[in-house]
């Protein structure tokens, strides 16, 4: 197991690991966001779909 001194974890890295964080969080819910977000918007609103389209796209509008 690795062993941690005082010098290897510092504020500064701290920090830098939260922004880090926050940061490919947010890339990642706006990914999930654009790549099933906006196609499912589309497919459930599309009349073609042999889903339940009508009955799905009016809890949207």
């Amino acid at each position: 197991m690795a062993t941690q001194n005082d010098a290897s974890f510092t504020p500064t890295l701290f920090v830098m690991m939260g922004v880090s964080t926050v940061i490919s969080g947010n890339a990642f819910a706006f990914m999930m966001l654009v790549n099933l977000g906006i196609t499912s918007r589309a497919a459930i609103t599309d009349e073609s779909w042999s889903g339940r389209g009508g009955e799905v796209a009016e809890t949207f509008e």
